[in-house]
């Protein structure tokens, strides 16, 4: 979970410092498989949790389907 943390504590919220006034969104695939380990293994959970909290300088989500991701990336406001 080291590249979770480093992600969500560095990388994204530099990016998202960097690309200002226009926000970072992410769409994130992944496989079904994985995506359940998100919600049943804490040692993942709580990181990824961490990563796509509102919270964050960014918008993350994560997603098993192509066309989700791309309504969701889309249906965001200018």
């Amino acid at each position: 979970m080291v590249e979770t943390n480093w992600l969500a504590n560095e990388f994204f919220p530099e990016a998202a410092t960097q690309l200002a006034p226009s926000p970072l969104r992410l769409a994130v695939f992944s496989s079904p498989a994985r995506i359940e380990q998100m919600h049943a293994d804490d040692a993942v959970a709580s990181p990824v949790a961490h990563a796509l909290a509102p919270e964050r300088p960014y918008q993350a989500r994560v997603f098993a389907d192509e066309g989700a991701a791309v309504n969701w990336l889309l249906d965001q406001p200018a």
